[in-house]
């Protein structure tokens, strides 16, 4: 069963997820040390590093890495290929003599990290922030101002930034206790996981360690200022980074200074708004491009907020209600106002070469019609509401399911199911069970006290010190969360609902 689980693991988070990595550690200590734990994605990417001499970025021709190549159409031996180019023409493999088959390693392992079921945080869209951040450091108004060490920093950390993102935000990891969140318990959790893959993946002997030839201050440069590039996708340093960019834009600020007499620390300032801009570079790429990237955010913000939904957590308000279409245009056009507008108008003053990406987003904005949204070519019509809550002001035993929908989503019986509270459930259940239980029947049959819910389960739980107050049904009905407090699991289900 721990094999299974593991395997399943594997398939939902990833290799590398810290759930993953717990389950791993588990079946080990059931097995020991004779047998060798390796899953599908292992034999998989293994397969793959061990023909990593297939891998050549002369195969790509450097005319095909643009504004509008799309990431959606590219094969995936190309996409390794063309990042290994990317590499090529900033001048770094030579630089710093990274060999071919190391650096078709790093690309290969990188890309076997991002989940390929994340409709939005996978390998796509990191090879899009890493295009984009290649052109942005090779133009005329940017390349100036830079050496081969930033340009080699910034493109490992776009490449790595997002590696084995789980398709959730960082407060939602916090909000469920999730293992990433007790290991980098602070806001960024995330954003540390990424940077402790990435380091890990640059550790001095690893087959994937780039920076094999650099010297040790050369090394030491190159490292920080990946963690600060990295720390840099955080959208808790989207107002600072676009502060400094208007800083950096005005009188005394970069345009006004020499290239060659431009401080570490500056370069290091606006190197983490370009970072931050080609991460969030989406609706900056030509329209098809966008509205797919678009729909793909959209997606997998609502996938988040079923579960929160399923799983009773604080909602996050911006990800409510994206099955509706006014929903949708009404989160993508403040994204577009209020993020990446002001962080591409920054950009674009200070290196006037993406005034056109700028302008991009200023283009999408525009196309939302909300008095024609059914022809807004960024709609996502896929979209499915199945859990849902439903406000009440009532209180008690009686309101515990009635304040919380019943999440039953595979369930076919789930529109009526809908409508039940606690005391239909209780009502209406098995009541030859109930009453093999108790002596204490009840001829009304609709409510249920708490000093007689010890008469049902198996197990006669006292519930005398649960708390009605705090929602208590999580993916299954009856769930509590493991913090202590006593599980409903053992009351009969309603027929409906199924063992």
């Amino acid at each position: 069963w721990t094999r299974k689980e593991y395997q399943f693991r594997v398939k939902l988070f990833g290799a590398r997820h810290p759930r993953t990595e717990k389950c791993k550690a588990s079946l080990r200590a059931l097995l020991g040390d004779d047998e060798e734990i390796i899953c599908d994605s292992d034999h998989a990417l293994r397969q793959e590093l061990s023909e990593a001499d297939r891998y050549s970025e002369s195969n790509v021709d450097p005319g095909e890495i643009s504004w509008d190549t799309d990431p959606f159409a590219m094969e995936e031996k190309w996409s390794v290929e063309s990042v290994m180019r990317m590499f090529s023409e900033t001048g770094v493999t030579e630089t710093y003599g990274i060999p071919r088959l190391t650096l078709a390693k790093l690309v290969v392992t990188a890309k076997a990290g991002y989940v390929a079921s994340n409709s939005f945080h996978n390998w796509r869209h990191a090879w899009s922030v890493t295009m984009t951040s290649f052109i942005m450091i090779q133009s005329p108004s940017v390349t100036k101002y830079l050496g081969p060490r930033e340009r080699l920093a910034v493109l490992v950390a776009t490449l790595c930034h997002d590696i084995t993102h789980p398709g959730v935000n960082s407060d939602f990891l916090i909000k469920t206790a999730d293992p990433m969140a007790l290991k980098f318990p602070t806001p960024n959790c995330l954003e540390l996981h990424h940077l402790d893959l990435t380091m890990q993946m640059l550790a001095p002997g690893c087959e994937t360690d780039i920076l094999v030839n650099c010297g040790d201050v050369e090394r030491s440069y190159i490292v920080s200022l990946i963690r600060d590039l990295i720390l840099a996708t955080d959208m808790g340093q989207h107002k600072s980074i676009v502060a400094d960019l208007t800083a950096l834009a005005g009188p005394g600020g970069l345009l006004d200074t020499d290239p060659e007499s431009v401080s570490d620390a500056t370069r290091r300032e606006f190197l983490k708004g370009i970072v931050h801009a080609s991460d969030l570079s989406g609706q900056a790429l030509p329209p098809a491009i966008a509205c797919q990237f678009g729909k793909r955010v959209l997606e997998e913000f609502h996938t988040q907020h079923e579960r929160e939904v399923r799983e009773n957590l604080v909602e996050s308000a911006f990800m409510k209600d994206l099955h509706l279409p006014l929903a949708q245009a009404k989160t993508q056009l403040g994204f577009l106002h209020y993020v990446a507008g002001p962080l591409w108008a920054a950009i674009s003053t200070l290196f006037p070469d993406f005034t056109t990406q700028y302008q991009n987003i200023l283009n999408r904005a525009h196309e939302i019609d909300f008095d024609n949204i059914a022809n807004w070519g960024a709609l996502h019509g896929g979209l499915v509401a199945m859990n849902r809550r439903r406000n009440s002001g009532s209180s008690g035993s009686s309101s515990l399911l009635r304040d919380r929908s019943v999440s039953l989503a595979e369930s076919p019986t789930f529109h009526r199911m809908r409508s039940l509270d606690c005391d239909d459930i209780v009502s209406r259940s098995r009541s030859d069970e109930v009453r093999s239980r108790s002596d204490r029947t009840r001829s009304d049959g609709a409510s249920l006290s708490i000093a007689s819910a010890d008469s049902f389960g198996s197990r006669n739980q006292d519930f005398a010190g649960m708390s009605l107050d705090r929602p208590c049904l999580g993916s299954q009905v009856g769930e509590l969360k493991g913090d202590g407090s006593p599980s409903l699991a053992s009351l009969p289900l309603h027929p409906a609902l199924g063992e």
